[in-house]
């Protein structure tokens, strides 16, 4: 950390004890994380003399404080009064700092939907994750997307009625279809679970189904009507409704958050400008 200036994070009482049984040559830059309600890492916002030794002992350098919200997204009351608490304990701890005579140094707390739902006084910086993807449904933005999911066709056959696609024939032809392969898979970040939704991916500016289970490799797509062939591109998460990311992360039953971690480091990046 030292080496390359890095900045750590101080997340409870014992790490501080740790830091400290380490010989170091110049203090150590840190930030301190307050645990304001969410409970993963940090020390508690009303343990103030935890929090002071960081100030106290030359071997850290402390530059600043924050904290992190459980559920700035959520519209719920309950929720709302919870972020508040969350904003007034953090609030209240770096008060307590000051009365002490310390500078807390440079405070942040809000996440995107922290930024967009609760334009908080006082703090330095923002932490923004989605809304630099600009994967967050709300109009009144205008969030262009970072990222499109692409992946090829790789083979069309035709099917008769009764015939099924794919592990566990889970796809049933209820009439002659035209079903393509596609070389993307669930290794590659593509939900093993969305292969039973409502789900759809685009070919030739239109929107198909899935067709059967997904594969670890391959995914099979109904594309019946659509002039489509081995070598056409078909997008899974795209720009517009209904394969942006939100959409395809709820007919998974996940978080946008999560579908976009899942993308793995078997695709390939092309970085369009």
């Amino acid at each position: 950390m030292l080496k390359y200036d890095l900045i750590q994070t101080i997340v409870d009482g014992d790490y501080i004890q740790a830091l400290m049984k380490q010989k170091r040559k110049k203090p150590l830059k840190v930030h301190i994380k307050i645990n304001t309600g969410m409970n993963r890492i940090g020390i508690a916002a009303d343990d103030i003399e935890t929090i002071l030794q960081v100030y106290q002992l030359p071997q850290l350098k402390p530059l600043g404080m924050y904290s992190h919200f459980a559920v700035a997204d959520s519209p719920k009351k309950a929720d709302q009064k919870f972020t508040q608490m969350q904003i007034d304990r953090f609030f209240a701890c770096a008060e307590a700092i000051k009365q002490a005579g310390y500078d807390p140094g440079y405070i942040h707390l809000q996440n995107s939907y922290g930024l967009l739902a609760y334009p908080i006084e006082g703090c330095h910086f923002v932490r923004t994750g989605l809304l630099m993807y600009g994967v967050i449904l709300q109009e009144q933005l205008l969030l262009k997307p970072v990222l499109s999911l692409k992946a090829t066709i790789i083979s069309v056959k035709d099917i008769k009625k009764g015939e099924s696609v794919g592990y566990g024939r889970y796809y049933q032809a209820k009439s002659s279809r035209k079903i393509a392969t596609v070389s993307i898979g669930y290794a590659d970040g593509y939900p093993l679970n969305l292969s039973q939704s409502e789900v759809k991916v685009k070919v030739k500016d239109q929107f198909v189904p899935l067709a059967g289970r997904i594969c670890m490799d391959q995914l099979m797509i109904d594309i019946s009507g659509v002039e489509a062939e081995v070598g056409d591109v078909v997008t899974l998460i795209g720009e517009e409704e209904p394969i942006c990311a939100a959409t395809v992360a709820l007919e998974a039953g996940t978080s946008t958050y999560d579908l976009l971690s899942r993308l793995g480091p078997r695709l390939e990046k092309v970085i369009i400008n």
